[in-house]
């Protein structure tokens, strides 16, 4: 899917929402290649993209039925979008690095953590030209500070508590679990008792809870066939 007519878009404002439509969607198909192209060199976690964007899904959609403070729709939608392109930074990251499978060395573990800020200086230059206002934008956060704990543990910033910013929290959730369920080879319930362990720790609480309450729609990302 292409403008109809490329130049007829340049530096005007989107006036109808037919333009606005074929803005978001080329935007969409955009930051999927992106994303694509970043989780095609990290064979281990074939359909990661697809899943943490289901259960952002999930989750933002629950935020929004426990009508969590001044958390809409239209918010919920551009999280989604930008959970896709968590990991974009990995671009940055080398082969070696991210095809290893045994521990990483300290040199290694720092190459890797290198990519969310990474993906926060990609995703915020991309932002910046596109004048700023898109999901783009909250991807370039969702990027930088998926990483960051609730305890302060993590990286880049050792943010802490709600000074990590929300789409970050939420994504990092969805992200967490699927990395709980991948790595650890457990099946959703042991997934979710074990992801209980990290509340307060690695994982905002209220937003773990709202999480962990879906189970059944949970279950049916990974009971999708697509998805693995």
């Amino acid at each position: 899917m292409w403008f109809k007519d490329k130049n007829a878009f340049v530096g005007k404002r989107f006036a109808t929402a037919a333009d606005t439509k074929e803005l978001l969607e080329l935007h969409r198909y955009f930051g999927r290649t992106l994303a694509e192209r970043a989780e095609s060199r990290d064979g281990s976690r074939a359909g990661h993209i697809s899943r943490v964007e289901q259960l952002t899904g999930i989750l933002v959609r629950a935020m929004i039925m426990a009508d969590y403070p001044d958390f809409t729709s239209e918010y919920a939608d551009n999280v989604i979008l930008a959970s896709t392109l968590h990991d974009v930074g990995k671009i940055a990251v080398s082969d070696a690095v991210l095809a290893k499978s045994g521990e990483l060395s300290r040199a290694e573990a720092e190459e890797l953590m290198r990519h969310a800020p990474e993906g926060g200086n990609i995703l915020e230059e991309i932002s910046e030209k596109l004048g700023g206002g898109t999901y783009i934008s909250v991807a370039a956060v969702v990027a930088r500070y998926h990483h960051e704990r609730w305890n302060g543990c993590g990286y880049p910033d050792r943010l802490k508590g709600a000074e990590i910013p929300l789409p970050a929290r939420i994504v990092s959730i969805a992200d967490g679990f699927d990395c709980i369920v991948g790595e650890k080879k457990m099946d959703i319930d042991a997934a979710a008792v074990a992801m209980r362990e990290f509340v307060g720790v690695y994982y905002d609480p209220a937003l773990t809870d709202i999480f962990l309450s879906r189970l059944s729609a949970i279950k049916e990302v990974y009971n999708n066939k697509d998805n693995m």
